[in-house]
């Protein structure tokens, strides 16, 4: 895009040997996907390229840390990889030795060098424009869900109350007269299957964001606690946007929690998130300590109630 352009490999290989196909090709790395509209474009591309697959390599590893995800530079050791998958254009964590096409990016042949960048502006984006918003969402806290009904039923009601959230703001993206363009995904840490831990892909419709939560279920019975409140609070504070993604606009980091005791648990605050703004969803009585003073914090009841749907999208609306 631009000077660079995106070029589909149909041929399957393992992301190691993906990406040295692409830089024997002139270069190129597998692909990074700075914003939704590249992400858009890769999806319809994948869409006419006649190639029967379900996923597409792209640039994107663990391999420094389980859960932090980061575009590739150069990176080999172990870990997973990032995929498109190509019936919705979701990002899926993916075994790296698995066969798959793949995407290459990089300078277009006769392209023009880029004029120097001017300096970024320090003042923050607003909400009245594009948003990006992340949810991390609990599923530890209540008991285990393969063994304990209320904890079933409890994570269960969680998830239908992000739903509603979204659909909300998607139903209403105008508030004020602002009109605003919603990015948003969704996490969940505690009894999970792996793909519940790690969504970093984003959803630009409510339809889209629906599909999401379809694939975080407790009820089969196969769920495992091996992702919990301290990782994920971990996993937020290395959470970082690929650098173009800042033109996206505003981002917020929504991080629900029923947890009542939070004894050797370290603080959300320190090092604080690197979002533009941090909501505290207290759920089940919870009393998150340390909150710094400006950030929302939204106090949900056990009924997770049409009034409670209201109030978190009061906070999260465009304005």
């Amino acid at each position: 895009m631009g000077s660079n352009c995106y070029v589909v490999h149909k041929g399957a290989m393992s992301f190691h040997d993906a990406e040295k196909a692409c830089y024997d090709f002139g270069g190129y790395h597998l692909a990074t996907v700075p914003n939704m509209i590249d992400n858009r474009y890769l999806y319809n591309l994948s869409s006419h390229s006649n190639i029967w697959t379900n996923y597409y390599w792209l640039g994107l590893t663990d391999m420094t840390a389980d859960g932090s995800w980061e575009w590739l530079m150069a990176l080999i050791c172990q870990g997973y990889c990032g995929a498109m998958r190509a019936s919705d254009g979701r990002w899926i964590a993916q075994d790296c030795a698995k066969p798959y096409p793949f995407y290459c990016y990089g300078r277009a042949q006769g392209a023009p060098t880029d004029l120097p960048s001017p300096p970024r502006t320090t003042i923050r984006p607003t909400r009245k424009e594009e948003n990006m918003i992340k949810f991390m969402a609990d599923a530890e806290s209540v008991g285990n869900p393969n063994i304990d009904p209320n904890a079933l039923a409890f994570y269960n009601k969680e998830r239908e109350f992000i739903r509603a959230v979204t659909d909300g703001l998607f139903a209403n993206p105008s508030s004020n007269g602002n009109v605003c363009t919603f990015y948003m995904s969704v996490s969940f840490y505690g009894y999970t299957k792996y793909d519940q831990q790690f969504d970093h892909s984003a959803a630009w419709s409510q339809h889209q964001f629906d599909n999401l939560l379809e694939s975080n279920v407790w009820d089969q019975g196969h769920t495992d606690p091996a992702y919990n409140i301290t990782d994920a609070i971990t996993g937020a504070q290395r959470f970082q946007w690929s650098p173009s993604m800042d033109d996206i606009g505003y981002t917020t980091l929504v991080f629900l929690t029923a947890r009542r005791d939070f004894t050797n648990i370290p603080s959300l605050f320190n090092p604080f998130p690197k979002f533009d703004e941090l909501v505290v969803v207290s759920l089940n009585g919870s009393n998150m300590p340390g909150i710094p003073s400006g950030t929302s914090t939204v106090q949900v009841s056990n009924d997770f109630s049409d009034v409670d749907i209201q109030k978190l999208i009061s906070v999260l609306n465009c304005h």
